[in-house]
């Protein structure tokens, strides 16, 4: 994967967006034995990606890299608010909604591909999110571990090390403000609370056969006792 990189979108002098993240892609493709395979694509960083972005709304935000000519890959971000995003209204904290990609099948990219010439521009977006990536108003979300999204079409974009911050008003180009982290961890709490809960299951049933088979034995030995008076 590439180095992590800071995109931004602006508004006069004001940063109002920023996402942070090294990003690869995994698309399918036909290649020249007629068999489907991956191809990785790096999403590149400077200067060979150009931003930009719409922060106007209070309600709806996006950041859209564009690179490899006609390639486009756009942040969706919403917020959530204490009366519905009517005007006046504060915003409460915001998520990352959805993600999507413009593509075409260019053979540059696609070394193997099955036909020599570029093919029709695809569009594929994300599914729904395994966690809600969200923030709270005036913070930024963070996950230093590596994620992977789920889009149509069989597409998956790996993130290491996501930092992103939306609705925001301010000349410094940095993340400030609370910092809302990934549930990595609990995630590994979750799965190690089922192993823990199946050992002991196990331990139970092992612990239950041997003392129906000790009982047995001993039942079987008065019966015998039994037979000898």
């Amino acid at each position: 994967m590439t180095e992590t990189e800071t995109f931004s979108s602006k508004q006069g002098n004001q940063t109002c967006l920023l996402l942070s993240a090294a990003l690869r892609f995994s698309i399918p493709y036909t290649s020249r034995q007629n068999k489907t395979e991956n191809q990785l694509v790096n999403v590149p960083v400077s200067p060979d990606v150009k931003v930009s972005g719409h922060c106007n709304s209070t309600v709806l935000q996006d950041l859209t890299l564009y690179f490899y000519n006609s390639w486009k890959l756009r942040f969706v971000f919403v917020s959530t608010s204490s009366t519905g995003g009517s005007p006046g209204s504060s915003i409460l904290g915001y998520t990352l909604d959805n993600v999507t990609l413009t593509y075409e099948e260019n053979p540059l990219i696609f070394y193997n591909s099955y036909t020599t010439t570029t093919g029709p521009v695809r569009t594929v977006s994300s599914k729904s999110f395994e966690t809600p990536l969200k923030a709270t108003a005036n913070g930024h979300y963070h996950c230093d571990s590596t994620m992977e999204i789920t889009f149509t079409d069989g597409v998956k974009l790996e993130v290491k090390d996501l930092r992103f911050q939306a609705f925001r008003r301010s000349e410094s180009g940095d993340f400030s403000g609370d910092v809302s982290t990934c549930d990595a961890l609990s995630q590994k709490q979750r799965h190690y609370t089922v192993y823990v809960i199946v050992a002991l299951g196990v331990v139970a049933i092992i612990a239950i056969i041997v003392v129906v088979g000790v009982m047995a034995m001993k039942k079987r030995k008065r019966n015998s006792y039994q037979h000898m008076e």
